[in-house]
């Protein structure tokens, strides 16, 4: 994981293989994270994502709320998943405090 910050906002880049156990140590990154600050993940470097360690990243973007947080660089399945698991993304990779109702 490489990590950038720039004027208040940190890039955190995920590369190679996202397991669960990259998902947990993603997770304790983020704690590091001052909460003012825009957070992007970016997954366009990922070679393997699991539908398992969709369901973990799913708990750590849950847990990281609080902030001004961005995914972005997943794949539709990808998205869907989080969806299921909960996690409504905007158009612009945003993580919504709160889901969309359906009808």
């Amino acid at each position: 994981m490489q990590r950038e910050t720039t004027d208040g906002r940190v890039l955190l880049r995920i590369t190679g293989r996202f397991d669960p156990a990259s998902a947990l140590l993603l997770e304790r990154e983020l704690v590091k994270e001052d909460v003012t600050e825009e957070v992007v993940l970016d997954f366009a470097s990922v070679d393997e994502l699991g539908d398992a360690s969709v369901a973990v990243l799913s708990h750590v973007l849950r847990s990281a709320h609080s902030r001004s947080l961005r995914v972005r660089g997943l794949r539709r399945h990808h998205e869907r998943l989080l969806r299921y698991f909960g996690i409504e993304l905007d158009e612009h990779g945003g993580v919504r405090d709160e889901p969309e109702p359906r009808h």
